[in-house]
C-alpha cells in the first residue's frame, strides 16, 4: 500500500472535523484498521471521543504527542488526527507514518486567530498529498469566512473553546473587528481551537 497524507484545514467551524470522521468511517465500513487521535487538551465534548461540533463522534485514543500512539499505530493502515495543531510532533510523525504506506488524515486549524499560520500545519500541507481548505459562515456577514476571530482579548496562550471564545470571521470583518480592538492584539497571540 501506499502511504499519503491528506490535510483538511481552515478555520474553527468549518467542518473539519466532521470531514474527518467522514473519511475515517469509509475506512471502517471497508473492514480497514483505524486508529484515530485526539489531543488530550481538547475536553470540549468528549475526553474520550472525538466529537464534531454538530453532534458526530467516534472513540479515540487520547494523547499529547504523537509518539505516545505510535506502538497503537503500528498495526494499522489509517490514522486520522483530529486538531492536529496541537501536537507539537505532527509533522514528523506523519511524514514517518505515510512513508511506511499508511494514510494519515489530519484536521487542523491553519492559523491562530491573529491570522498567523500555525506552524507546523502549512509545511505539513505542503508535504500532503491533498489538502482540503474549508471555510465557516462568518458570524457578521455571512459569507464564507476563512479565519478564526477570538471574542475576547485576554487569556492563556493557548484557550481550548467554542463560540463562547470565537467566531468564525471573513478577512474584511476580522479587520473591521479587529481595528475597533475587540480582538487579541499582537502582543497576545490567542491561539483558537
Amino acid at each position: 500500500m501506499t502511504g499519503r497524507i491528506e490535510v483538511i484545514w481552515g478555520p474553527m467551524f468549518a467542518g473539519k472535523t466532521t470531514e474527518l470522521l467522514r473519511r475515517i468511517e469509509r475506512h471502517v465500513l471497508a473492514g480497514q484498521n483505524v486508529l484515530l487521535v485526539k489531543h488530550r487538551s481538547d475536553c470540549r465534548y468528549d475526553a474520550h471521543k472525538v466529537v464534531a461540533h454538530g453532534g458526530a463522534e467516534a472513540p479515540a485514543v487520547v494523547a499529547a504527542t504523537l509518539a505516545e500512539v505510535a506502538e497503537a499505530a503500528a498495526d494499522v493502515d489509517f490514522i486520522g488526527i483530529d486538531e492536529g495543531q496541537f501536537f507539537p510532533d505532527v509533522y514528523e510523525w506523519c511524514v514517518a507514518w505515510a512513508d511506511q504506506g499508511k494514510t494519515v488524515i489530519v484536521a487542523a486549524l491553519d492559523t491562530y486567530a491573529t491570522r498567523a499560520p500555525w506552524h507546523p500545519i502549512p509545511a505539513l500541507a505542503a508535504t500532503a498529498e491533498t489538502t482540503t481548505k474549508l471555510a465557516a459562515v462568518c458570524d457578521a456577514c455571512k459569507g464564507d469566512a476563512a479565519f478564526t476571530f477570538r471574542v475576547a482579548p485576554e487569556g492563556p496562550t493557548v484557550d481550548v473553546g467554542g463560540k463562547d471564545k470565537y467566531l468564525p470571521l471573513c478577512r474584511a470583518c476580522h479587520l473591521s473587528r479587529r481595528a475597533r480592538g475587540a480582538s487579541a492584539d499582537g502582543k497576545n497571540e490567542a491561539h483558537a481551537t
